[in-house]
């Protein structure tokens, strides 16, 4: 759930006219690797520019490089905001989700130190607003940074014209071209869907993306992938008083962490009533 970044130097690209890129993601360790391709890939994209010198810290000056920052075609509209997969439909959202949880879930033990408490509900559409409210006011603190850096803003989409320029199509039909020394992309990323018969035809079977956007509390959920987005999700929603399963095809839940740990783990959860399936 985590935006990637890489530099591209243009030298080492001569021999391509269209320059793109791919990445291969190793699922057992998450290491993510960029590879240079000839095969075309459609991406919408927010292209960061300035011509402005800016001021890092007291010492360094620099001329930022023109920064594009790609977003697949299937992403929804607010995963093509300013602040990146993490902001709006990744880390922030889910811990904000997560603390109103932890929240109740302390209130229902307050007992157990002598504080006597009555928790009368949930307003889930309240959950959801702050959730919501949160991530608008990263969001709104990231675009006055830009602004403040004096950068501009293209919002549109590329396409490479050589090894050193791309042309960007923006919402309003017109065209700019843009030229750069060194390029970063920002490709983002999106939920994977497991290849299972009928999950993409199935209006109940969401993504990570729209489980931090259920409309009400789902009364019971059932979470395919016991990685760290499968179990955090499972745990928040356990907390709500939703019936939870967790299955994972792996031996374990959080393969790549420590097995003691997450044998612990596993405990703990079974204790608060999710149900796990392993292997």
């Amino acid at each position: 759930s985590h935006d990637l970044a890489f530099l591209v130097s243009p030298e080492k690209v001569t021999n391509h006219n269209r320059v793109y890129f791919s990445l291969e993601v190793n699922r057992f360790n998450n290491r993510v690797t960029p590879k240079l391709t000839t095969a075309p890939i459609k991406a919408k994209t927010m292209v960061f520019k300035t011509s402005a010198e800016v001021k890092l810290g007291n010492k360094l000056k620099a001329n930022p490089p023109i920064v594009p920052v790609f977003k697949d075609n299937e992403l929804s509209t607010p995963s093509n905001r300013l602040g990146g997969t993490c902001l709006n439909i990744g880390c922030i959202p889910t811990k904000a989700i997560l603390h109103s949880a932890e929240a109740i879930d302390a209130a229902k033990h307050m007992g157990d130190l002598g504080i006597n408490v009555e928790v009368k509900g949930i307003d889930w559409k309240k959950v959801i607003a702050k959730k919501v409210s949160i991530t608008n006011t990263l969001a709104g603190g990231v675009q006055g940074l830009l602004k403040m850096g004096k950068v501009k803003v293209i919002e549109g989409e590329a396409t490479f014209t050589s090894k050193d320029a791309m042309e960007v199509t923006k919402k309003d039909g017109s065209k700019e071209k843009l030229t750069w020394d060194k390029l970063i992309l920002a490709t983002g990323s999106i939920p994977s869907t497991p290849p299972i018969p009928g999950v993409k035809d199935n209006p109940c079977c969401v993504d990570s993306t729209g489980a931090l956007a259920f409309e009400t509390l789902p009364k019971s959920l059932v979470v395919v992938g016991g990685g760290v987005i499968g179990v955090e999700l499972a745990s928040a929603y356990a907390m709500f008083g939703t019936k939870v399963t967790i299955v994972e095809a792996l031996p374990r839940l959080l393969l790549p962490m420590d097995g003691e740990l997450t044998a612990q783990l596993r405990k703990i959860m079974e204790k608060s009533g999710i149900a796990i399936y392993t292997e």
